[in-house]
């Protein structure tokens, strides 16, 4: 018999229940909160479905082998024993151990030994006893979990699963093995990448699933398909990797001292968290390895060890960081290759640095140039990342690797517990209102995809510093395609500036240009209405214009002229109208009728040639309206104007582009007119001091000829005018000839398709 109280928030509702054994009953749970009554739950020949955000809290749970709790997305409480062969499905929902005496968790219990997220929040801990594998989240609030090794934090193409911020106070929240997955994407390039764990085994043994190719003809081994992945190296299988015609290098290790990349010699080295390495994945073991053309296939590759837990901190060597943990380069300008200790994202515009630049640059696979094979993308912390067409932000992976550039003489980078992060996927940080220019170089074939072959960024802001900063990001080379910007003979990829105040450039440089056809992106966002920007050709001697909130798409031809590939072909001039011509003066915008005016003056128009009148939706994006040559006035004010007949329901922005005889062009300030839906109306008023005479009224009318026409009580025409009305508003006066008898009279307006009468009193 099952037995229990249900509870809602804010109500005395309760409800008893009960279910006779064996027999097959459905129960849908839908209450906040649900508390067992006595202290073992019970279910016999039931099936009882949790609703969303359901909370089911109880001790002992016993579900015979004919029934089934499904979860679903809400969580079950269990204080004590779990009993079950499968029939508690929480492949969707949470399980949580909250007992106060230790508790032994039998993951059989569990449907498919799945739980979607496990939490730990009983103070005298709990033990797993059987296979279990967690897809989402491992939260350990208090006590510690004992994983005995039969733990796996699982990870696909969709989601990695991770260890959210400990914060318990026991001295080992989390001990035991645990296996911890990588899912990686079909594609033939290097990775940069960390086990997080501290293994006891080797590189061999994890992520070559314990297996080596002794020789290019007998086939792969390939012990459990979909996972692991091929390691080639110099001697093949005599320094057990697995054997190619070639033996190249596909494992390799950066030396901060040196400042080089070197290959291992071996796979037999201890896998420790905190290690980094690129390595090439060519697939899962099942690729043709002589092949350098076979077809890729995803894979995962997994590590077992134990867990880091609590606050890491890389050091140089010798200045007292975690022992175990990677050493910093202590030499200015110097990289260093570290990785996220931890089996969770973590946030890097959270972890605390000395002495280190604001960048990070992580190798991103998915970067697509000639060959394919991927590119460096750097993101700071300051401004944001160098690609927008890269996944790459702030959220540094669980598995992740990455390098860093030492600033100062005592580097630190400290890693803490609640600067992990839940986002296994990208969320772009820009700063608020930063105005920042992206480019990025890509092929035809990406033109329509999010791909590119290298990128850049330049942020403009009064907290950034002329010379190279914290806000910089310098260039790492690709093997394919490379564009950067230039500064002061370096070549960055991300780059602070301060705002436009007059004439500015950005100097480009390309190198390893190997088709013969690009594209350059350039998006321009957040800039004031009076900054231009252009993109120069040096090649074909050609400016063309760049819009603000708008990508465009600029292409662009490598032809035999060797000065069509030259590094500094193309560059970004920016200009700052801020600073009007001296003659400039004001500029007004109202509405008028259905339309709005613009009317603006100068003290002079001697040296302007010409007038342009710029309209704009939104204040980025402007587009020419009007065009009006100036007439040279002898020094006298020289006051424009000009009705748009077509303004928007809501803002309109107007600004005046004056463009001096010389080809100078500079801007006005911009005036904003709102325009609000109000139906067109004609209406009757006496002329006041004027009995002789009516006014009708036309407000928001369409333009046309309209027949007005006066009608005495006996339908009779007194009066009749022709009326040639403009677009908007407009009165007109109607002069009666003769004086009218006191009385009503109607007054007829047709035209424009319609008839209207409206009642008119004379007194």
């Amino acid at each position: 018999m099952v037995s229990f109280k249900l509870f809602k928030s804010n109500t005395h509702f309760m409800k008893q229940l009960q279910v006779r054994p064996i027999t097959i009953l459905t129960f849908l749970l839908t209450a906040s909160y649900i508390s067992v009554a006595q202290t073992k739950l019970v279910v016999n020949g039931a099936k009882i479905n949790m609703a969303n955000s359901v909370y089911l809290s109880t001790n002992d749970i016993l579900v015979s082998g004919n029934s089934l709790v499904n979860v679903a997305q809400s969580t079950i409480k269990i204080a004590g024993s779990t009993t079950s062969k499968g029939a508690i499905d929480v492949r969707k929902g949470t399980a949580e151990l909250s007992g106060s005496a230790a508790q032994q968790l039998a993951a059989e219990s569990f449907a498919g030994k799945i739980v979607r997220a496990l939490t730990i929040s009983n103070t005298a801990g709990a033990t797993v006893n059987d296979t279990l594998n967690i897809t989402d989240v491992l939260t350990v609030s208090k006590g510690n979990l004992i994983s005995q090794g039969f733990l796996t934090l699982k990870s696909n193409d969709s989601n990695t699963a991770r260890v959210a911020p400990i914060t318990s106070v026991a001295a080992t929240p989390i001990s035991g093995d645990v296996i911890v997955e990588r899912f990686i994407t079909a594609k033939r390039a290097f990775r940069f990448l960390t086990a997080p764990v501290n293994a006891t085994t080797t590189i061999r043994d994890n992520w070559m699933e314990g297996v080596y190719n002794p020789n290019t003809t007998s086939g792969n081994l390939n012990p459990v398909p979909n996972f692991g992945t091929h390691i080639t190296g110099a001697g093949g299988h005599l320094n057990h990797f697995d054997e190619t015609i070639t033996n190249n290098s596909s494992l390799s290790t950066y030396n901060s001292q040196t400042q080089r990349w070197v290959s291992a010699t071996n796979t037999d080295t201890i896998l420790k968290a905190g290690q980094a390495f690129s390595i090439m994945v060519r697939g899962s073991r099942s690729t043709n390895l002589n092949s350098n053309s076979a077809t890729p296939s995803p894979t995962t590759l997994r590590a077992k060890g134990a867990l880091v837990t609590g606050t890491v901190v890389l050091k140089s060597a010798g200045a007292g960081g975690t022992p175990g943990m990677p050493e910093l380069s202590a030499v200015t300008n110097a990289y260093s290759f570290i990785a996220n200790p931890y089996a969770a994202p973590v946030d890097w515009s959270l972890l605390d640095i000395k002495d280190i630049s604001s960048s990070i640059y992580i190798f991103d696979p998915t970067i697509t140039g000639t060959y394919g094979r991927g590119g460096y993308v750097a993101f700071n912390r300051l401004t944001g990342s160098s690609n927008d067409s890269s996944k790459i932000d702030n959220n540094i992976q669980s598995g992740q690797a990455f390098f860093v550039q030492t600033t100062g003489s005592s580097p630190s980078v400290t890693f803490r517990e609640s600067y992990k992060s839940n986002l296994n996927r990208k969320v772009f940080r820009t700063p608020t209102r930063v105005a920042k220019i992206s480019l990025q170089l890509i092929l035809p074939s990406q033109q329509f995809s999010p791909g590119a072959a290298d990128g850049l960024a330049a942020y403009f802001s009064t907290d950034f510093s002329p010379s190279i900063g914290n806000e910089d990001s310098y260039k790492f080379t690709n093997q394919d395609e490379n564009i950067a910007i230039l500064r002061d003979g370096k070549t960055l990829s991300i780059e602070g500036r301060k705002p436009v105040t007059s004439n500015d450039t950005i100097p480009l440089k390309m190198w390893q240009l190997t088709s013969k056809n690009y594209i350059l992106k350039i998006s321009l966002k957040n800039f004031d209405d009076n900054v231009d920007s252009y993109l120069e050709d040096a090649f074909l001697h050609t400016s063309t214009k760049l819009s603000n909130d708008t990508a465009q798409l600029m292409s662009f031809t490598i032809t035999s002229d060797t000065l069509s590939k030259a590094h500094e072909r193309f560059r970004i001039v920016l200009k700052n109208a801020e600073t009007l011509l001296s003659q400039v003066s004001t500029i007004n915008a109202y509405q008028k009728y259905k339309g709005v005016q613009v009317e603006w003056a100068t003290k002079s128009a001697d040296n302007i040639d010409k007038y342009i009148v710029e309209k704009s939706g939104n204040a980025q994006s402007f587009f020419p309206a009007c065009i009006i040559k100036a007439k040279a006035m002898g020094g006298a004010s020289n006051v424009n104007n000009w009705l748009d007949e077509n303004p928007v329901k809501g803002n309109n922005y107007y600004r005046i582009r004056y463009v001096n005889k010389t080809g100078e062009v500079q801007y006005s300030h911009v005036a904003k007119v709102l325009i609000e839906t109000i139906e067109g109306s004609i209406s009757v008023a006496s002329a006041e001091g004027d009995k002789n005479s009516l006014i009708a009224n036309f407000r928001n009318i369409e333009k046309g000829k309209y027949l007005l026409s006066l009608i005495n009580n006996n339908g009779q025409t007194v009066y009749s005018d022709n009326i040639n009305h403009e677009t908007g508003s407009a009165s007109y006066s109607l002069k009666i000839k003769n004086l009218l008898p006191a009385g009503v009279y109607h007054l007829q307006v047709s035209g424009g398709g319609a008839l209207k009468n409206i009642s008119v009193l004379i007194q």
